[in-house]
């Protein structure tokens, strides 16, 4: 009896959409160093919108795609077709956030394919320690592994820039 007196204090899993706007990047700590203009990013999450457990709470990312197209906007890529420098498309492999005992770890894998460059794959480490397990503490993780994921991918096509075209956009 005691046995099933305790299954009945389970607190119910809470269905928790992940709110874009509390993830919207914040700062800019790469500048691209070419022009690259973003051809396609494309949502290949295996579960879809699921976007991992957080405590009791079920998460739930709808159109992750659209607010990481803006993330790389505001990084400097370019999103007219004709635009010139890299071209740039960003496969979505990954975005949840998982938790384990005190350990909060934003996953977030893009699979990167840059003109004739082999494809490449994204994946920061942005684990911190599990405060208070809110939903304000959660969507600030979420961000940070964005931001980390972001930065990254900024770099990696810096080394990719022509010599040249890195020359011209730094020099002035």
């Amino acid at each position: 009896m005691a046995l099933l007196a305790g299954c009945a204090s389970i607190t119910p899993m809470q269905e928790t959409p992940i709110q874009a706007d509390q993830l919207a990047l914040k700062e800019h700590a790469t500048a691209l160093a070419c022009p690259a203009h973003l051809v396609d990013v494309v949502d290949e999450r295996p579960l879809g919108e699921s976007a991992g457990m957080y405590g009791r709470f079920d998460l739930r990312f709808e159109d992750a795609t659209r607010l990481l197209r803006e993330h790389l906007v505001q990084s400097g890529l370019a999103v007219a077709p004709a635009a010139e420098g890299l071209a740039v498309t960003v496969r979505l492999k990954r975005l949840y956030m998982s938790q384990t005992n005190l350990v909060n770890t934003p996953v977030v894998v893009l699979d990167v394919s840059v003109d004739q460059h082999p494809t490449f794959v994204i994946r920061p480490k942005a684990t911190t320690i599990n405060w208070a397990g809110s939903q304000k503490e959660l969507h600030a993780e979420l961000q940070r592994g964005l931001a980390f994921a972001n930065r990254d991918l900024v770099q990696a096509l810096n080394r990719l820039c022509p010599s040249k075209e890195r020359r011209a956009t730094t020099a002035g």
